[in-house]
């Protein structure tokens, strides 16, 4: 697994009540070591439980990948090549595409689980578009490309590589405009990665902790049973959806009436049950509070150094990052 991207901060997500609190601590012990240089030695900056994240907003997503973006831009045209900025994609999902549903019932209503109304097609789409950094390469010679390639992504891409738990080895470049911009973002390349690795992966590490959880394994029992009175017995949203997916590219499946985007009728019955049960049963809102819950308990425990290293770096690479977005 390559660690491409690691400056992204991933998907987005609600951040925990204390992160403005945690920015401006983490910040401000970062600036007494020296514009968020960690000291010599490697030690880490002290980070309060209550300070530690887990993950970015979507502000701060987007405000990162646009600082890394320009450093690269910068960096390739000082080794003669042209590098464009290219806008951050919106991250967007249907209500009943969330880990554990939606209780959205008018959008279910209209849209079903959004697998007919297009949404699916527009992303394949959007993500399937050649950019302006593809139509540029596109017209290089092949050694021009040889060495575009190079001045971006380095000269080894497993140059750096570190063990991640229940993830394997993750690496990444040393060198190369891309390690740069990370570098002068994040600090130590192998810590971030290793950090942003663990800590971007916790939801899916503690996920299989939930069903042990009371709460939530009361709350899907109650979705369960709820969906069975409705003549749907899946045994939780993720599963429905699939099963819907599966019937609608089922071959000879008719589409509806109404036109390829309106959802099929069997599409809308079991969404909206879905939705209802879930409101009744309240699985989204008891799912997310547990699994936060438990995220933060893995980030204040086992993954406790992965997740300091990470609250360091980001509130590090926020300052560097509003800087460099706010000369623009």
């Amino acid at each position: 697994m390559t660690a491409r991207g690691a400056g992204d901060g991933g998907p987005g997500g609600t951040v925990a009540r204390s992160a403005a609190l945690a920015l401006t601590a983490v910040v401000s012990s970062l600036l007494l070591l020296g514009c968020g240089e960690r000291p010599a030695g490697g030690e880490r900056v002290h980070v309060p439980d209550a300070e530690l994240r887990t993950e970015v907003s979507p502000r701060e997503r987007d405000t990162l990948y646009l600082a890394e973006q320009r450093l690269i831009s910068t960096c390739m045209d000082k080794k003669g090549f042209r590098y464009y900025v290219v806008p951050p994609t919106a991250v967007s999902a249907s209500p009943m595409e969330r880990p554990f549903g939606s209780d959205d019932v008018a959008w279910a209503e209209e849209h079903g689980y959004g697998i007919s109304d297009g949404e699916q097609d527009r992303r394949n789409r959007e993500e399937s578009r050649p950019n302006p950094n593809g139509r540029y390469i596109s017209s290089l010679s092949d050694a021009r490309g040889r060495a575009f390639q190079r001045a971006l992504d380095g000269t080894n891409p497993a140059a750096i590589t570190v063990q991640v738990p229940s993830m394997g080895s993750v690496f990444t470049s040393a060198d190369g405009c891309q390690a740069d911009a990370r570098a002068h973002l994040y600090g130590d390349l192998g810590r971030w990665t290793a950090a942003k690795a663990t800590v971007v992966n916790l939801r899916a590490l503690v996920r299989p902790r939930l069903d042990k959880d009371p709460r939530y394994a009361g709350a899907l029992a109650s979705w369960r049973r709820c969906m069975a009175r409705h003549g749907f017995p899946y045994d939780g949203p993720s599963d429905a959806v699939m099963a819907m997916r599966d019937a609608r590219s089922a071959p000879g499946t008719p589409a509806p009436e109404q036109g390829p985007r309106a959802p099929h009728p069997k599409e809308r019955a079991t969404a909206v049950a879905d939705a209802r049960c879930n409101g009744e049963s309240k699985l989204a809102t008891v799912g997310e509070q547990v699994l936060r819950g438990q995220t933060r308990k893995a980030a204040r425990g086992p993954y406790r150094e992965a997740a300091a290293d990470y609250t360091t770096a980001v509130a590090r690479a926020l300052v560097t990052a509003r800087d460099i977005t706010a000369a623009e």
